[in-house]
């Protein structure tokens, strides 16, 4: 009689344990640890992109987002218009899901006055976490100059309308979406020329804080978006941009019948910060532009084409090469 109650009790204690085990697993359900469960995905990350994502990109809906952006005027780091500008990417991303985080910090300009900058650094968290992530970025500033009103179209206003119109598509499928990170840096030009101290305050306060942070190695890549989107499409890379993601861009450009050049130059870029802390980084822009840093610099020399051209090739690389590294 004793060995039966042993046993009974013993088969019990197995039926509570596995109650609370299945009790466990809801519990962690509802507080959304399981997002791979939840998104009928598997561990590792799987390799369900919707079919040719990049033809959804939409030249004309970018050129809108950028003439929306130069309607501000020009928009130097600490102004109203900088602001206005950074509120309506924030309202933009927010639309398609992304969750935005400011990074404020001030810089003391040549003159002694106090400047605010402030980047936004955009993640998409509604699929499974990522051990890494693809920084995809650019600048939403204006270049600072008195001689003329710089409504910077190509230099930085159709950049930052890609950016946007990629989080759009790229949250049609979060698998991909959380592995990307989509940074706007502020202050990217100069208070006078560009030195190792004036320019490029965003990318070079954002990489610092990685350091400071000990995060460096969750970016597996920076792309950089320089000025784009002028009427006849031409895209370049620097030389200095890692030979491995130039191949890989440039198979991806080949593949969509698209031209990607190197640069004959040497330029500086946002790419910088990132590259010099070993991080493969590539900056994508126009080496040939007319307009650029000109009163001509206006949305009304911006194409559709053109930048759904340069949304596109994005969005088939991170698609086709990178979009799975996090496995």
């Amino acid at each position: 009689m004793a060995c039966q109650y042993q046993g009974q009790f013993v088969r019990l204690l197995v039926l509570a344990f596995l109650l609370a085990c299945t009790s466990c697993k809801r519990s962690l359900l509802s507080r959304g640890q399981y997002r791979l469960a939840e998104l009928n995905v598997e561990a590792p990350l799987s390799h369900s992109i919707p079919e040719k994502l990049w033809t959804k990109f939409d030249g004309n809906r970018t050129l809108s987002i950028a003439k929306r952006i130069t309607s501000f005027g020009p928009r130097p780091s600490g102004t109203e218009a900088n602001r206005s500008a950074r509120n309506l990417i924030i309202a933009e991303m927010s639309e398609s899901g992304w969750e935005i985080r400011e990074q404020r910090f001030s810089e003391r300009s040549p003159e002694n006055k106090i400047i605010d900058f402030c980047n936004l650094v955009a993640g998409f968290s509604k699929g499974p976490i990522a051990g890494k992530r693809l920084l995809i970025g650019t600048h939403f500033d204006s270049l600072r100059t008195q001689i003329f009103s710089d409504r910077s179209a190509s230099a930085s206003a159709a950049s930052t309308a890609i950016l946007i119109e990629l989080a759009r598509i790229l949250a049609l499928n979060p698998v991909l979406a959380s592995q990307v990170e989509l940074v706007f840096f502020d202050g990217a030009n100069p208070f006078r020329e560009v030195t190792s101290i004036d320019g490029f305050f965003g990318s070079r306060f954002f990489a610092e804080m990685l350091d400071v942070n000990r995060e460096i190695d969750r970016i597996s890549a920076a792309v950089i978006l320089e000025n784009v989107g002028s009427g006849n499409f031409s895209l370049n890379v620097t030389r200095g941009s890692d030979p491995v993601l130039v191949s890989k861009f440039r198979t991806a450009a080949s593949s969509l019948d698209l031209n990607l050049k190197s640069a004959g130059r040497w330029i500086v870029t946002n790419q910088d910060p990132f590259a010099e802390r070993g991080v493969p980084a590539i900056t994508l822009f126009d080496a040939d532009s007319p307009i650029l840093n000109t009163a001509d610099d206006t949305a009304e020399h911006l194409s559709a084409d053109s930048l759904a051209k340069t949304g596109t090739l994005i969005v088939y690389f991170i698609s086709s090469d990178l979009a799975f590294s996090n496995q």
